[in-house]
């Protein structure tokens, strides 16, 4: 099951972004804890990236939100070189996740 992993969280982005970008489309919902604090979670913009990817603008998806449109092929490719990863501890995975989505929040919050 562990060399599944990526391949199980890259296909959870994927359909959490088409629901993303079919709520943009549609314009229904929005983001509760930007509606209560005015600052952007750490996954703001992942609508507006699914559906800036969908309908053909990479660069922009990349503006909206870099974490929504790199982690799928990224956890695409870690499922792919499972077995040259296998020796990497649990917790070097859990700490550069953590680290990862904390770096794009801060990019979220800094460019407003």
């Amino acid at each position: 099951m562990r060399h599944r992993t990526p391949l199980i969280a890259a296909a959870a982005f994927l359909g959490l972004g088409l629901a993303a970008a079919l709520q943009a489309w549609t314009g229904l919902g929005g983001c509760a804890f930007r509606e209560l604090t005015g600052r952007p979670c750490p996954t703001c913009g992942g609508s507006r990236a699914a559906l800036a990817l969908l309908t053909g603008h990479p660069l922009a998806a990349l503006a909206w939100n870099p974490l929504a449109v790199l982690a799928p092929p990224v956890l695409l490719l870690l499922a792919a070189c499972r077995r040259r990863l296998d020796g990497v501890p649990r917790r070097v995975w859990i700490l550069g996740g953590v680290a990862t989505v904390l770096a794009n929040w801060l990019y979220l919050l800094v460019r407003g």
